[in-house]
């Protein structure tokens, strides 16, 4: 009597995950595609905008500038967000709360120790290589370097948002955010009557990433579960290591490649 009872309530129980699944997975690629069509018609509006005010010359300096630091970028994060995704989605049982929280605070302090590195390591590539190299010089290559930081840490927090389950606003961050930000700084520095050059463009770029930043850190903090909050730190030093070195060189020839 019992098993015969116990029979329909598991049967109407079993279709609902695999349909909340499937609602699940059909909105975020729907959302993604949005997301992505609408980011890459901003970067092309931003190119237009720079194209037009900055001539070939600045323009070829602006880029060569993003190039550079770009690359420094992906030696800050070091396979990183990959491998915050990968922590983070594990979570929901005491132990991977743990270790994804771990993962949460030491991922973000590894890549603003290694942020200071690249950057100080494109100031002695500065000094050492000579006036004639690709690495431009002065004002524009110090206000420059500060937007390592934020490009690692805004993409650690996209990693964050993936292995939360919140696919759509990680892309949000990833392909939207910034650029839209920097068209509208664009905006308002055309209507303001400003004077365009390389160093003003970086300058702008660097507002809208630390703008994008703050943006970002609080969409991953409003999304971190209250158990995950409250779970204690344990860390997995030697995985972390092997997997972050691995995906690392493969996101550094893959960005080298790229540029």
């Amino acid at each position: 009597m019992n098993d015969t009872a116990r029979k329909p309530a598991r049967a109407e129980q079993q279709p609902r995950p695999v349909k909340g699944l499937r609602v699940q997975i059909i909105s975020a690629l729907i959302g993604g595609a949005g997301v992505r069509l609408a980011g890459v018609a901003l970067s092309f509006l931003v190119g237009v905008q720079l194209a037009r005010h900055l001539g070939p010359q600045e323009y070829g300096l602006y880029g060569t500038v993003l190039a550079v630091t770009s690359i420094a970028a992906v030696f800050a994060q070091l396979g990183l967000p990959q491998l915050l995704t990968r922590e983070v989605a594990l979570s929901g049982s005491a132990a991977g709360d743990s270790r994804a929280k771990a993962a949460l605070v030491y991922f973000h302090l590894v890549a603003g120790g290694l942020s200071v590195l690249a950057m100080g390591g494109l100031l002695c590539l500065a000094v050492l290589l000579p006036k004639n190299s690709v690495l431009p010089r002065g004002p524009i290559l110090y206000v420059s370097i500060a937007i390592i930081p934020t490009i690692a840490l805004i993409n650690l927090g996209v990693g964050a948002l993936r292995g939360l389950h919140r696919p759509v606003a990680a892309q949000l961050q990833d392909a939207l955010v910034r650029p839209a930000l920097l068209a509208v700084l664009l905006w308002v520095a055309t209507l303001a009557g400003i004077h365009f050059n390389a160093y003003f463009a970086i300058v702008l770029q660097l507002a809208s990433g630390a703008i994008a930043l703050a943006i970002c850190f609080a969409m991953v903090f409003s999304s971190v579960p209250a158990t995950l909050r409250v779970a204690p730190m344990e860390t997995a030093i030697r995985g972390w290591v092997a997997s972050a070195t691995s995906i690392g060189f493969t996101d550094v020839l893959r960005m080298i490649d790229g540029q």
